[in-house]
């Protein structure tokens, strides 16, 4: 008996008869947004730290802390920094430079720059997490630049967007092998 019933209720219900017949419609309501993390962030002080990312920590560069050269798993030689940001928006161009001797005269063994775009933590600052540097000679291999192995270096980091001005920073670092 309760079969019965049961299978009678369904099949009214899927022909629309006892249940009614009603137009779905699905509608997502309109968001305001009125929390713009890039402005919020372009208020804060402004600030530029060179580092390195170990065991998916960002750990800051200090003066006199060692910088890796490693060669690259598809080829090239490169050094690798992390940069964090704050008090700039997201979008901007890095530019990064390792030069040779304490003060940054002797030959630069390494440079780049590009257009990026940072990533917000969750400690709400503005990070990218690889920044990869060539150094040494397109082709060069991991030998050509051993030379530089214990050498102090100038590593020159600077970051800008169009609507503020540039922030730098410089550090000493020796080069060693990774």
């Amino acid at each position: 008996m309760f079969r019965a019933t049961f299978s009678a209720a369904l099949l009214l219900c899927s022909s629309g008869m006892a249940c009614g017949e009603r137009e779905i419609i699905y509608q997502d309501h309109e968001v305001f947004f009125d929390y713009d993390p890039d402005e919020a962030q372009a208020s804060m002080e402004k600030t530029i730290q060179a580092g390195i990312y170990e065991e998916q920590l960002f750990r800051r560069l200090e003066a006199q802390d060692e910088l890796h050269i490693v060669a690259g798993f598809q080829g090239g030689i490169w050094a690798h920094i992390s940069l964090r940001i704050t008090g700039l928006r997201s979008r901007g161009r890095i530019e990064a430079s390792v030069s040779l001797g304490e003060d940054g005269s002797g030959a630069t063994v390494g440079e780049t720059g590009f257009p990026i775009k940072l990533v917000r933590t969750a400690e709400g600052f503005l990070e990218a997490y690889d920044i990869p540097i060539p150094v040494g000679d397109r082709g060069s291999a991991i030998a050509d630049v051993a030379r530089y192995f214990g050498s102090p270096a100038l590593l020159t980091v600077r970051y800008s967007t169009p609507d503020f001005e540039p922030l730098e920073t410089q550090l000493i670092v020796v080069l060693e092998r990774g």
